[in-house]
């Protein structure tokens, strides 16, 4: 069961490679949550970013599959990203229906000064 230890090393070192991508997303999501209940939009998108960048890099990665022991931490670090996630649109979802109100708004002042100037060159 011993096998070749140089491969047993490259084998740990593509695992916490790929354990080490899902820490870095789930540290990214971590902040956005953090960003997303002080309702600091800036540092959100700013987390945002950094979060799809360790995506990408996931989706990019290939090694060996990991043992059940990488399996365990990964399954574990998914489920809190999601818990976050969840948690994120739940902050953000008051201030979306409100930025989309105030868009509605602006809008009808828009098409009411649009007609008001068509109108008024009638007179």
């Amino acid at each position: 069961m011993g096998g070749d230890p140089a491969r047993q090393q490259d084998l740990t070192a593509t695992m916490n490679a790929s354990i080490g991508i899902y820490q870095d997303i789930a540290t990214a999501t971590a902040r956005m949550l953090a960003a997303a209940r002080r309702a600091d939009w800036d540092a959100l998108v700013s987390a945002e970013s950094a979060c799809a960048s360790h995506i990408e890099r996931a989706r990019a990665a290939t090694g060996d599959p990991l043992d059940a022991e990488g399996r365990r931490l990964k399954a574990q670090l998914i489920r809190r990203m999601l818990a976050d996630d969840a948690e994120i649109r739940a902050c953000v979802q008051p201030w979306m229906k409100q930025l989309e109100e105030m868009l509605s708004l602006s809008a009808r002042r828009a098409r009411a000064g649009d007609s008001y100037r068509h109108g008024a060159g009638d007179t």
